[in-house]
């Protein structure tokens, strides 16, 4: 979808009305650290 370019956080998609969703039962503490990254928090 992005090709070859990195993506770094001048480079981030914005979009403002998008809803996270994760489901887990082993690495709940990454996947947490991944939605509030993916969330910009």
């Amino acid at each position: 979808m992005f090709g070859n370019r990195d993506m770094d956080n001048t480079n981030k998609i914005k979009l403002s009305n998008v809803t996270l969703a994760a489901m887990t039962s082993i690495h709940v503490k990454p996947t947490i650290k991944a939605m509030e990254y993916s969330g910009g928090g």
